[in-house]
C-alpha cells in the first residue's frame, strides 16, 4: 500500500497518541504513516496475524531516494574515498568491518 493513501499523523500528535494510533492500527489492520516536517518518515504497521503477539506492531523507515549532486555537496572537500556495499550503500573506506 503507498504511503500517499494511508493516514498520515503529524509527528508531535502520534507522540501524544501512540498508544490509540498502534491499537486502531492492530484492530484494523491498517498501516499509518507518520510524518517529519509534513514529510513521510516512518510507516508504521501491525505484524501479520500468524506472527503477531497481542498488542505488538512493526515500525518501519519510509525509505527515500537522495539525489547524488546533494551528495557531491555534503562530501566536498572529504579527502578519503567511499566503498559500495551489497544493499546499495557506500561507507568510508576502512568501514567495511563495521
Amino acid at each position: 500500500m503507498p504511503y500517499e493513501t494511508m493516514e498520515c499523523v503529524g509527528f508531535a500528535e502520534a507522540k501524544n497518541r501512540l498508544s490509540a494510533l498502534t491499537t486502531s492500527a492492530n484492530e484494523t489492520g491498517l498501516p499509518f504513516v507518520i510524518t517529519k516536517n509534513n514529510k513521510p518518515w516512518v510507516e508504521v504497521r501491525p505484524l501479520a496475524s500468524q506472527q503477531r503477539q497481542s498488542g505488538a506492531v512493526a515500525i518501519a523507515p519510509v525509505r527515500r531516494e537522495v539525489a547524488v549532486p546533494d551528495l557531491d555537496d555534503v562530501f566536498a572537500g572529504y579527502e578519503g574515498g567511499f566503498v559500495a556495499h551489497e544493499d546499495g550503500f557506500a561507507g568510508a573506506v576502512g568501514s567495511e568491518a563495521m
